[in-house]
Parts: structure tokens; C-alpha cells; sequence
């Protein structure tokens, strides 16, 4: 994401603890990136197991969507921030897009959104 003079862009990190998360760099060109917070992964989201963000800047916030693992399930998660590493939980913390059922092609995960912003509106 482009922001001030350079750009911003989370990322999702594994390590065997904490598993996978989600981590912040920045960058004045696009090329070489430094960590931000020594690599300390951001607060406020649920599951703990989370990867796949997607950012973008809605009113003076950050609104993330990221996937979200809890044993046997991967689901698609929405949470807000107004500076990217303290975030809160969307639809009181629940998945906001659903697996399909029976032989829906989505019938096992929902994640790794893309989000296209028409005027005011989000499409994900």
C-alpha cells in the first residue's frame, strides 16, 4: 500500500510459535523492506492462525481480510485498525464469508480474498 513517502505492507509470517501470523514492513521504494515493531507480529486478531491479509485505508482506518485457521476449518476474517498493529475484530469476531455446502467448490475454505474498492463500496 502506497503511504507517506514510501509504502506499507503486511505479510504473513511462520515460525513453529507462534504458527502463522501476520507481520508490518515498510519500504521507501518498493524494493528493500524493513520490519516494523523488530517483527513482532500484529494484536487483536482471531483465530491466532492467521495469514493471507489483504489492507486497505477506508475513512481514516485499516481494513484487513485475512484467513483465519481453527482446527478442521479455514475461513475468511474482516478487523479494523487505525495503525495497523492493534486491530479489532469485525462481526463480533465471526468469519464474514462462509465455506459452501454439499458440491459447492468452495465447500472446504474461503480465503485469500482480493478487494476491489468502486467509489465507496468494497466488492470481495
Amino acid at each position: 500500500m502506497r503511504e507517506g513517502n514510501g509504502f506499507r505492507v503486511w505479510y504473513a509470517a511462520w515460525a513453529p510459535r507462534p504458527d502463522h501470523t501476520i507481520c508490518v514492513a515498510h519500504s521507501r521504494e518498493g524494493i528493500h523492506w524493513e520490519r516494523e515493531r523488530d517483527g513482532q507480529p500484529v494484536e487483536g486478531l482471531f483465530p491466532k492462525r492467521a495469514y493471507g491479509p489483504k489492507v486497505c485505508w477506508i475513512d481514516g482506518r485499516y481494513l484487513m481480510f485475512f484467513a483465519g485457521s481453527k482446527p478442521r476449518e479455514t475461513l475468511l476474517f474482516a478487523a479494523i485498525s487505525r495503525d495497523g498493529f492493534a486491530w479489532e475484530m469485525l462481526g463480533d469476531g465471526r468469519a464474514i464469508i462462509h465455506p459452501g455446502a454439499g458440491s459447492d467448490f468452495d465447500v472446504e475454505t474461503t480465503y485469500h480474498p482480493a478487494v476491489l474498492r468502486i467509489g465507496r463500496r468494497l466488492r470481495v
